[in-house]
Protein backbone atom coordinates (compact mmCIF):
# COMPACT_ATOMS: atom_id res chain seq x y z
CA UNK A 1 0.00 0.00 0.00
CA UNK A 2 1.27 3.37 -0.84
CA UNK A 3 1.96 6.37 1.21
CA UNK A 4 -1.04 8.63 -0.01
CA UNK A 5 -3.52 5.43 0.06
CA UNK A 6 -2.55 4.83 4.23
CA UNK A 7 -2.69 8.48 4.48
CA UNK A 8 -6.05 8.29 3.15
CA UNK A 9 -7.25 5.42 4.38
CA UNK A 10 -6.35 6.77 7.93
CA UNK A 11 -8.61 9.39 8.75
CA UNK A 12 -8.69 10.68 12.33
CA UNK A 13 -12.48 9.38 14.29
CA UNK A 14 -14.23 11.77 16.35
CA UNK A 15 -15.84 10.27 18.71
CA UNK A 16 -17.90 11.67 22.44
CA UNK A 17 -16.53 10.44 25.46
CA UNK A 18 -18.80 9.35 27.79
CA UNK A 19 -18.08 11.86 30.67
CA UNK A 20 -20.76 14.50 29.15
CA UNK A 21 -23.15 14.70 31.95
CA UNK A 22 -21.89 18.59 33.17
CA UNK A 23 -21.69 19.77 29.62
CA UNK A 24 -24.01 21.53 27.61
CA UNK A 25 -25.81 19.56 24.85
CA UNK A 26 -25.26 22.51 22.36
CA UNK A 27 -21.84 23.27 22.72
CA UNK A 28 -21.18 19.40 22.46
CA UNK A 29 -22.65 19.46 19.46
CA UNK A 30 -21.30 22.44 18.05
CA UNK A 31 -17.78 21.44 19.02
CA UNK A 32 -18.37 17.84 17.17
CA UNK A 33 -19.57 19.20 14.41
CA UNK A 34 -16.25 21.69 13.93
CA UNK A 35 -14.51 18.67 14.67
CA UNK A 36 -15.98 16.31 11.58
CA UNK A 37 -15.49 19.87 9.65
CA UNK A 38 -12.27 19.90 10.06
CA UNK A 39 -11.55 16.31 9.72
CA UNK A 40 -12.96 16.02 6.39
CA UNK A 41 -11.33 19.29 5.37
CA UNK A 42 -7.90 17.66 5.74
CA UNK A 43 -8.98 14.34 4.39
CA UNK A 44 -9.56 16.08 1.22
CA UNK A 45 -6.32 17.36 1.24
CA UNK A 46 -4.65 14.07 1.40
CA UNK A 47 -7.33 12.62 -1.16
CA UNK A 48 -6.18 15.17 -3.41
CA UNK A 49 -2.44 14.85 -3.03
CA UNK A 50 -2.97 11.19 -3.39
CA UNK A 51 -4.21 11.63 -6.68
CA UNK A 52 -1.08 13.51 -7.95
CA UNK A 53 2.18 11.01 -7.27
CA UNK A 54 4.01 12.31 -10.33
CA UNK A 55 3.91 15.42 -8.60
CA UNK A 56 5.48 16.53 -5.36
CA UNK A 57 5.11 19.64 -5.95
CA UNK A 58 1.02 19.60 -5.60
CA UNK A 59 1.60 17.06 -2.83
CA UNK A 60 3.40 19.25 -0.82
CA UNK A 61 0.56 22.25 -1.08
CA UNK A 62 -2.20 19.94 -0.53
CA UNK A 63 -0.46 17.99 2.60
CA UNK A 64 0.59 21.62 4.41
CA UNK A 65 -3.13 22.72 4.30
CA UNK A 66 -3.99 19.23 5.10
CA UNK A 67 -1.62 19.33 8.43
CA UNK A 68 -2.97 22.98 8.95
CA UNK A 69 -6.44 21.51 9.42
CA UNK A 70 -5.00 18.78 11.31
CA UNK A 71 -3.39 21.24 13.94
CA UNK A 72 -7.19 22.57 14.61
CA UNK A 73 -8.28 19.29 14.90
CA UNK A 74 -5.93 18.89 17.69
CA UNK A 75 -6.31 21.86 19.46
CA UNK A 76 -10.16 20.99 19.79
CA UNK A 77 -9.08 17.61 21.21
CA UNK A 78 -7.25 19.43 23.81
CA UNK A 79 -9.48 21.75 24.52
CA UNK A 80 -12.40 19.88 24.72
CA UNK A 81 -12.53 17.09 27.17
CA UNK A 82 -15.81 15.33 25.69
CA UNK A 83 -13.95 15.19 22.42
CA UNK A 84 -12.40 12.22 21.58
CA UNK A 85 -9.82 11.60 18.62
CA UNK A 86 -8.21 8.56 16.86
CA UNK A 87 -5.71 7.98 14.54
CA UNK A 88 -4.01 11.48 14.90
CA UNK A 89 -0.61 9.69 15.94
CA UNK A 90 -0.73 7.57 12.36
CA UNK A 91 -1.72 10.65 10.78
CA UNK A 92 1.69 12.10 12.27
CA UNK A 93 4.06 8.92 11.59
CA UNK A 94 3.13 8.93 8.04
CA UNK A 95 2.68 12.73 7.01
CA UNK A 96 6.76 12.92 8.77
CA UNK A 97 7.63 10.16 6.26
CA UNK A 98 5.87 12.02 3.11
CA UNK A 99 7.85 15.43 3.96
CA UNK A 100 11.39 13.34 4.60
CA UNK A 101 10.61 11.76 0.83
CA UNK A 102 9.94 15.12 -0.42
CA UNK A 103 13.30 16.40 1.27
CA UNK A 104 15.17 13.75 -0.28
CA UNK A 105 14.01 13.98 -3.27
CA UNK A 106 14.53 17.89 -3.93
CA UNK A 107 18.09 17.41 -2.13
CA UNK A 108 18.52 14.79 -5.20
CA UNK A 109 17.32 17.46 -7.99
CA UNK A 110 19.10 20.40 -6.48
CA UNK A 111 22.32 18.85 -6.41
CA UNK A 112 22.38 18.15 -10.27
CA UNK A 113 21.83 21.84 -10.78
CA UNK A 114 24.76 22.73 -8.98
CA UNK A 115 26.86 20.65 -11.08
CA UNK A 116 25.76 23.14 -14.07
CA UNK A 117 24.45 26.06 -12.62
CA UNK A 118 26.13 29.39 -12.94
CA UNK A 119 29.28 30.78 -15.17
CA UNK A 120 32.59 29.27 -13.69
CA UNK A 121 34.28 32.08 -16.52
CA UNK A 122 33.94 35.70 -16.40
CA UNK A 123 30.72 35.80 -18.33
CA UNK A 124 27.64 37.70 -17.28
CA UNK A 125 25.17 34.63 -16.53
CA UNK A 126 22.51 36.72 -18.04
CA UNK A 127 23.67 38.05 -21.33
CA UNK A 128 26.57 36.36 -21.95
CA UNK A 129 28.92 39.14 -22.63
CA UNK A 130 32.43 38.41 -21.53
CA UNK A 131 33.03 40.39 -18.75
CA UNK A 132 37.07 41.90 -17.86
CA UNK A 133 37.45 39.79 -14.73
CA UNK A 134 35.69 37.31 -12.00
CA UNK A 135 34.74 39.76 -9.75
CA UNK A 136 34.43 38.97 -6.12
CA UNK A 137 31.99 40.70 -5.25
CA UNK A 138 27.92 41.49 -6.62
CA UNK A 139 28.06 43.82 -9.61
CA UNK A 140 25.69 45.35 -12.01
CA UNK A 141 26.69 44.18 -15.65
CA UNK A 142 27.45 46.55 -18.28
CA UNK A 143 25.58 45.57 -21.33
CA UNK A 144 22.08 44.21 -19.73
CA UNK A 145 22.20 46.11 -16.65
CA UNK A 146 21.37 42.98 -14.65
CA UNK A 147 23.07 41.68 -11.25
CA UNK A 148 25.90 39.04 -11.12
CA UNK A 149 26.48 37.08 -7.84
CA UNK A 150 29.88 36.04 -7.56
CA UNK A 151 29.13 32.67 -4.76
CA UNK A 152 30.32 29.31 -3.98
CA UNK A 153 27.85 26.75 -4.30
CA UNK A 154 26.68 24.43 -0.99
CA UNK A 155 26.80 20.89 -2.49
CA UNK A 156 29.50 21.01 -5.41
CA UNK A 157 31.58 23.90 -3.74
CA UNK A 158 32.01 25.36 -7.25
CA UNK A 159 32.72 29.23 -7.30
CA UNK A 160 30.38 30.61 -10.51
CA UNK A 161 28.45 33.82 -11.22
CA UNK A 162 24.77 33.93 -10.76
CA UNK A 163 22.04 35.74 -12.57
CA UNK A 164 19.13 37.21 -10.17
CA UNK A 165 17.01 34.42 -11.72
CA UNK A 166 19.08 31.31 -10.47
CA UNK A 167 20.01 33.67 -7.23
CA UNK A 168 16.68 31.90 -5.12
CA UNK A 169 18.02 28.21 -6.30
CA UNK A 170 21.26 29.46 -4.23
CA UNK A 171 19.33 30.57 -1.00
CA UNK A 172 17.28 27.20 -1.29
CA UNK A 173 20.46 24.73 -1.62
CA UNK A 174 21.97 26.99 1.31
CA UNK A 175 18.53 26.52 3.43
CA UNK A 176 19.02 22.67 2.28
CA UNK A 177 22.41 22.61 3.40
CA UNK A 178 21.80 24.20 6.98
CA UNK A 179 18.53 21.53 7.56
CA UNK A 180 16.25 24.68 7.36
CA UNK A 181 15.02 23.74 3.90
CA UNK A 182 11.82 21.63 5.25
CA UNK A 183 9.76 24.24 7.02
CA UNK A 184 10.79 27.30 4.18
CA UNK A 185 9.44 24.64 1.82
CA UNK A 186 5.91 23.76 3.75
CA UNK A 187 6.04 28.20 4.09
CA UNK A 188 6.54 28.57 0.08
CA UNK A 189 4.03 25.47 -0.66
CA UNK A 190 1.22 27.19 1.61
CA UNK A 191 1.92 29.86 -0.45
CA UNK A 192 1.96 28.59 -3.99
CA UNK A 193 -1.23 27.00 -3.17
CA UNK A 194 -3.07 30.12 -2.27
CA UNK A 195 -1.71 31.76 -4.95
CA UNK A 196 -3.26 29.33 -7.65
CA UNK A 197 -6.79 29.59 -5.52
CA UNK A 198 -6.14 33.39 -5.90
CA UNK A 199 -5.51 33.30 -9.28
CA UNK A 200 -8.72 31.30 -10.49
CA UNK A 201 -11.32 33.29 -8.00
CA UNK A 202 -9.41 36.06 -9.83
CA UNK A 203 -9.52 35.07 -12.71
CA UNK A 204 -5.80 35.37 -13.58
CA UNK A 205 -4.28 32.97 -15.52
CA UNK A 206 -0.63 33.27 -14.21
CA UNK A 207 -0.34 32.52 -10.65
CA UNK A 208 3.01 33.94 -10.33
CA UNK A 209 1.82 37.53 -10.90
CA UNK A 210 -0.20 37.08 -7.37
CA UNK A 211 1.93 39.21 -4.59
CA UNK A 212 3.51 37.31 -1.70
CA UNK A 213 1.99 39.86 0.36
CA UNK A 214 -1.87 38.59 -1.36
CA UNK A 215 -1.34 35.50 -0.39
CA UNK A 216 0.04 36.42 3.30
CA UNK A 217 -3.33 38.31 3.71
CA UNK A 218 -5.55 35.93 2.83
CA UNK A 219 -3.36 32.97 4.74
CA UNK A 220 -4.19 35.56 7.57
CA UNK A 221 -8.00 35.80 6.95
CA UNK A 222 -8.04 31.88 7.10
CA UNK A 223 -6.33 31.59 10.23
CA UNK A 224 -8.32 34.44 11.47
CA UNK A 225 -11.52 33.31 10.73
CA UNK A 226 -11.11 29.67 12.46
CA UNK A 227 -9.49 30.68 15.12
CA UNK A 228 -12.67 32.62 15.90
CA UNK A 229 -14.36 29.67 14.66
CA UNK A 230 -12.76 27.28 16.95
CA UNK A 231 -12.65 29.64 20.15
CA UNK A 232 -8.56 29.74 19.78
CA UNK A 233 -7.61 33.52 21.16
CA UNK A 234 -3.54 32.47 21.40
CA UNK A 235 -4.08 31.37 17.70
CA UNK A 236 -5.86 34.30 16.95
CA UNK A 237 -3.47 36.73 19.11
CA UNK A 238 -0.42 35.01 16.91
CA UNK A 239 -2.16 35.94 13.74
CA UNK A 240 -2.36 39.41 14.44
CA UNK A 241 1.60 39.61 15.61
CA UNK A 242 2.25 38.25 11.75
CA UNK A 243 -0.20 40.91 10.56
CA UNK A 244 2.21 43.55 12.31
CA UNK A 245 5.09 42.06 10.46
CA UNK A 246 3.57 42.31 7.39
CA UNK A 247 1.80 45.63 7.25
CA UNK A 248 5.26 47.05 8.54
CA UNK A 249 7.03 45.21 5.03
CA UNK A 250 3.98 46.99 3.38
CA UNK A 251 5.00 49.80 5.11
CA UNK A 252 1.65 50.74 6.07
CA UNK A 253 3.27 52.09 9.40
CA UNK A 254 -0.70 53.26 10.62
CA UNK A 255 -2.08 49.87 9.71
CA UNK A 256 0.68 48.20 11.62
CA UNK A 257 -0.14 50.21 14.98
CA UNK A 258 -3.99 49.81 14.96
CA UNK A 259 -3.07 46.01 15.00
CA UNK A 260 -0.43 46.52 17.45
CA UNK A 261 -3.17 48.07 19.97
CA UNK A 262 -5.07 44.98 19.16
CA UNK A 263 -2.69 42.64 19.81
CA UNK A 264 -1.48 44.03 23.01
CA UNK A 265 -4.96 44.09 24.20
CA UNK A 266 -4.70 40.21 23.57
CA UNK A 267 -1.88 39.78 25.47
CA UNK A 268 -3.25 42.14 28.72
CA UNK A 269 -6.56 40.01 28.80
CA UNK A 270 -4.48 36.24 28.14
CA UNK A 271 -4.20 33.27 30.81
CA UNK A 272 -0.42 33.39 29.03
CA UNK A 273 0.96 36.57 29.69
CA UNK A 274 4.46 35.90 28.85
CA UNK A 275 3.23 36.14 24.72
CA UNK A 276 2.92 40.25 25.75
CA UNK A 277 6.86 40.26 25.86
CA UNK A 278 6.19 40.58 22.07
CA UNK A 279 4.07 43.28 22.44
CA UNK A 280 6.75 44.78 24.38
CA UNK A 281 9.16 44.99 21.30
CA UNK A 282 6.37 46.30 18.65
CA UNK A 283 5.52 49.24 21.36
CA UNK A 284 9.38 50.28 21.68
CA UNK A 285 9.22 49.55 17.82
CA UNK A 286 6.62 52.46 17.70
CA UNK A 287 7.53 55.00 19.63
CA UNK A 288 10.72 55.46 21.14
CA UNK A 289 9.49 57.10 24.18
CA UNK A 290 9.18 54.68 26.50
CA UNK A 291 12.83 54.46 28.16
CA UNK A 292 14.88 51.79 28.31
CA UNK A 293 14.82 51.84 32.14
CA UNK A 294 11.09 51.46 31.90
CA UNK A 295 11.59 48.28 29.10
CA UNK A 296 14.29 46.45 31.22
CA UNK A 297 12.49 46.39 33.69
CA UNK A 298 9.90 43.78 32.23
CA UNK A 299 11.76 41.74 29.69
CA UNK A 300 13.78 39.71 32.06
CA UNK A 301 11.05 38.55 34.10
CA UNK A 302 10.24 34.68 33.90
CA UNK A 303 6.50 33.87 32.86
CA UNK A 304 6.23 31.37 36.19
CA UNK A 305 7.38 34.07 38.76
CA UNK A 306 4.74 35.14 40.92
CA UNK A 307 4.53 38.63 40.08
CA UNK A 308 5.10 38.33 36.60
CA UNK A 309 0.97 39.22 35.28
CA UNK A 310 1.09 42.05 37.97
CA UNK A 311 4.55 43.62 36.39
CA UNK A 312 2.93 43.10 33.20
CA UNK A 313 0.01 45.23 33.73
CA UNK A 314 1.69 47.65 35.33
CA UNK A 315 4.00 48.28 32.34
CA UNK A 316 0.46 48.44 29.88
CA UNK A 317 -0.72 50.83 32.70
CA UNK A 318 1.97 52.69 33.06
CA UNK A 319 4.15 52.83 29.92
CA UNK A 320 2.32 51.39 26.70
CA UNK A 321 -1.30 52.76 26.81
CA UNK A 322 -0.15 56.57 27.34
CA UNK A 323 2.25 56.61 24.92
CA UNK A 324 0.07 54.93 22.44
CA UNK A 325 -2.99 57.10 22.80
CA UNK A 326 -1.08 60.22 24.66
CA UNK A 327 -3.52 60.63 27.22
CA UNK A 328 -3.44 59.74 30.95
CA UNK A 329 -4.33 56.32 32.72
CA UNK A 330 -7.42 56.29 33.45
CA UNK A 331 -8.57 58.16 30.25
CA UNK A 332 -6.69 55.63 27.74
CA UNK A 333 -7.57 52.43 29.76
CA UNK A 334 -11.21 53.55 28.91
CA UNK A 335 -10.53 54.44 25.30
CA UNK A 336 -8.63 51.09 24.87
CA UNK A 337 -11.21 48.81 26.83
CA UNK A 338 -14.32 50.46 24.91
CA UNK A 339 -12.32 50.33 21.39
CA UNK A 340 -11.40 46.77 21.44
CA UNK A 341 -14.32 45.25 23.74
CA UNK A 342 -16.65 45.23 20.98
CA UNK A 343 -14.68 42.62 18.78
CA UNK A 344 -12.83 40.91 21.89
CA UNK A 345 -14.95 38.97 24.29
CA UNK A 346 -13.33 39.43 27.87
CA UNK A 347 -11.10 36.58 29.75
CA UNK A 348 -14.28 35.96 31.77
CA UNK A 349 -16.48 35.56 28.85
CA UNK A 350 -13.77 33.31 27.31
CA UNK A 351 -13.18 30.72 30.34
CA UNK A 352 -9.77 32.19 31.15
Amino acid sequence: MGLFSRLFGTKASIKKSHDESDKNTGEIARVVSLAKEYREKANTCIQEAAKHDDDYVFQSQKLTRGMYYLNILKWIGREYSFITLTNLADLDRDISKFWSFIQNERKAELQSIAMTLGEMAPICPSCKVQLPKLPKRKIMCKACKMAIYPRNLPFSGRPVLLSEAQYPLLEEMERMASDGWLYWWESESWLSEIKRELSEEWKIKDPRIISDGDAHWRIADMKTTDSLKVGDWSGYRDTKLSMINQLIKENRTQDAFSTLCEFIYLSYSSDSPSYGICGYHWVRLFNSGISDREFAQITPAIPEHDTFHDDYIRFIEQSALPVIFGDSIEETYTKYKMGWSKYVPEPSQRGI
